[in-house]
């Protein structure tokens, strides 16, 4: 069976590394994106790490939706993919044997679309699962291959979900391969009840204006984190960028990692009627910019959950 990988994320590059370390089954081809492509991916890998792999043929493109020469003459029995954000055309999508199958980090058919980690964390999941599931150009159509669950916690970060949700790809990379073996992957329909979708998350979302509860502050900051856009707030006109806080008490956060921006004189704290933050050790960026190594940040409010 040819099969071909399209991606250019972290997720996608941890699961080849798996797949080609336990020799699970053969990667014919990888198609990325190059690194001038106009599409933009929060978790997007470089075109040089995607290169040092040990896969016969390698394709950098700008946009799958011109690459349909390319695909048929590739012939793939099989295409996986992982959050490719671009549309895939049905033009293409009818090429391969065994069409496209995708990786989505829900248990379909719910929470369908936009930024599954965000929102598992913004909603207070505690836990999730992965889904592979045929892709095609009619969402209510997609038919499931195989699920995994794992895990969430009340202090993961988007980047400890993204490791639980690999590491349960993991395992269904494991189940793909015994179909693979025998040339029978089996969909089964998704369920027509129960059908829900996640709200589209802008980068004003990042944005902190609420401090009134200890706890939705801090989901904020775990939502918007690393591979992500982080969360920042003001101080009058200083920008807050949350990159790494710990929770110390109810309304106190140790600061392991935030940058400050727009500041004209630093001083040992910054606050206003909300917040306050006592800086230990920083680092100058440049002029008005410092990153903050050690130190607290508080909030001025009665702890409510």
């Amino acid at each position: 069976m040819k099969i071909v990988v399209l991606s250019a994320n972290l997720f996608w590059l941890n699961l080849i590394k798996y797949i080609l370390g336990n020799k699970l089954f053969k990667i014919d081809t990888l198609i990325t994106l190059d690194n001038n492509s106009t599409t933009i991916m929060y978790d997007w890998v470089e075109k040089n790490i995607f290169k040092s792999l040990l896969i016969k043929n390698k394709y950098f493109i700008d946009r799958i939706e011109n690459e349909e020469k390319l695909i048929k003459k590739i012939n793939p029995d099989l295409i996986i993919v992982a959050w490719w954000r671009q549309i895939i055309p049905n033009y293409i999508l009818s090429i391969p044997k065994y069409h496209f199958i995708w990786f989505h980090p829900t248990k379909l058919p719910q929470w369908r679309w936009w930024a599954p980690i965000i929102n598992s964390i913004l909603n207070n999941y505690t836990n999730s699962w992965v889904t592979l599931f045929k892709y095609t150009d009619q969402v209510d159509e997609w038919d499931i291959v195989f699920q995994e669950d794992f895990i969430i916690n009340d202090t993961d970060y988007s980047k400890d979900i993204y490791t639980k949700m690999t590491i349960s790809s993991f395992k269904i990379l494991e189940k793909l391969w015994e179909s693979i073996k025998y040339n029978k992957i089996i969909f089964y329909p998704q369920k027509k009840e129960g059908v829900t979708y996640f709200d589209k998350i802008n980068y004003k979302d990042n944005f902190i204006d609420d401090f009134s509860n200890s706890f939705n502050f801090m989901k904020k900051v775990r939502a918007f984190s690393i591979p992500y856009k982080w969360a920042y707030l003001f101080i009058n006109k200083i920008k807050i960028i949350l990159f790494d806080l710990k929770i110390d008490n109810w309304n106190c956060f140790i600061i392991n990692n935030v940058k400050i921006e727009n500041i004209d004189k630093i001083t040992t704290i910054i606050e206003n009627k909300d917040i306050k933050i006592i800086i230990l050790d920083y680092i100058n960026i440049n002029y008005n910019t410092i990153k903050i190594t050690s130190g607290y940040l508080y909030l001025k409010i009665n702890y409510e959950k």
